[in-house]
């Protein structure tokens, strides 16, 4: 196009007859307008593309807003059913008691947990931070139901796990030995203390 090589010279560089060069040139000489109208086409449907990816991006941001809003309305809700309805029940069931411990957990510490504990003036404990060991006894314990018992008999009903699980608590206490404390049980080691009798410690079902 520019006319620096001429049409000999073209023919030559790329191997095809000179005439075929020139009916290129013809043909893009033809042609320029339609490209440059193709051109300014292509970039209003780009700026076009661009118009609705913002709009799409508007409406996924109103639409996650409101995923958002309905997410807390919903836990709201979930967090009523989970957590403040059997809090009551078990106030209801069992009595208001004195003082009600937990660990940090963000459903203990939530403002409506903790608002029925202070509407029934119950004193509340809650662990330290990082205190993992405060409760280490008894998480032992439960590690062993689990594994001595509950996950070896695969209960299926509520009624069979609760007995399953007084049947092993008595075992617990009562005939289990523990290398910890030289092999004596729970009773054992309990009555040589307070000089209780065995039947007393044990649970009654």
């Amino acid at each position: 196009m520019k006319g620096e090589k001429t049409l000999q010279e073209l023919a030559q560089q790329f191997e095809v007859h000179h005439n075929m060069i020139a009916q290129w040139k013809r043909q893009l000489i033809e042609r320029a307008a339609q490209l440059f109208e193709k051109s300014g086409k292509v970039n209003a449907a780009a700026e076009d593309a661009e118009c609705k990816t913002d709009q799409l991006y508007r409406q996924i941001g109103q639409l996650q807003v409101g995923n958002d809003y309905l997410k807390k309305v919903q836990a709201t809700v979930r967090e009523r059913a989970e957590i403040i309805e059997p809090e009551n029940a078990a106030i209801a069931l069992y009595g208001v008691p004195a003082i009600f411990n937990t660990d940090q957990g963000c459903q203990f510490t939530s403002e409506a947990f903790i608002s029925v504990l202070e509407g029934h003036g119950i004193r509340i404990s809650m662990d330290g931070v990082n205190r993992a060991l405060d409760n280490i006894y008894i998480e032992r314990f439960w590690r062993t139901l689990k594994y001595e018992d509950v996950y070896l008999n695969d209960y299926r009903m509520l009624a069979e796990l609760k007995a399953g699980i007084k049947r092993y608590m008595r075992f617990y206490n009562a005939e289990r030995f523990h290398a910890s404390h030289d092999y004596p049980t729970p009773n054992q080691l309990y009555e040589s203390k307070f000089q209780m009798s065995e039947i007393e410690l044990c649970i009654v079902a």
